[in-house]
């Protein structure tokens, strides 16, 4: 692990010796373009973003699911088992 940070300090150190030594003007041409790209990219996502929102505007529905496989307890069921259960166990079997 130790030496994959000092590679990449090394290698962070040597990019960063290269940028120094480009021209002011290049440097500027660089950020310039990497701003245009960025800020396109940018546009494109949010444009995609509100295409989506559009086109699904009225499609979307709310469904409970449907599954065979759950049970369907009512809840009053539900309490009077627990409550059984509880006296139950409060007489260990006894009457």
């Amino acid at each position: 692990m130790k030496s994959m940070y000092i590679s990449l300090s090394e290698g962070l150190k040597e990019l960063y010796q290269r940028w120094l030594n480009l021209s002011v003007q290049k440097q500027r041409k660089y950020l310039t373009c990497l701003f245009f790209a960025y800020l396109l990219l940018t546009i494109m996502v949010i444009i995609q973003i509100c295409k989506d929102l559009r086109m699904q505007k009225n499609k979307i529905s709310i469904e409970p699911v449907k599954s065979k496989d759950t049970l369907r307890i009512r809840p009053s069921n539900l309490s009077e088992d627990n409550i059984s259960l509880i006296f139950k166990n409060n007489n260990d079997g006894k009457k």
